[in-house]
């Protein structure tokens, strides 16, 4: 039973890694994508254009890193 839950933790942990790895590298292939994500944080939280934009650099970051250290465990 452990495991399973450590083998499902894994591949969840990849599939996190991966989406924010994606999610960085999208506003470089597509700027269009960076200003429409920008605008839809910075309308749903009721932040600034510059807190949106370190949102959405730190978050895929910080998601991505524990993915990977929950990966390697």
């Amino acid at each position: 039973m452990r495991n399973a839950i450590k083998e499902i933790l894994k591949q969840v942990s990849v599939i996190a890694f991966l989406c924010s790895v994606m999610l960085l590298s999208a506003p470089i292939i597509s700027p269009d994508f960076d200003e429409w994500l920008t605008a839809l944080v910075s309308m749903r939280a009721g932040i600034g254009n510059d807190a949106a934009n370190f949102l959405l650099i730190i978050l895929p970051a910080i998601i991505g890193g524990a993915g990977l250290v929950a990966n390697v465990m």
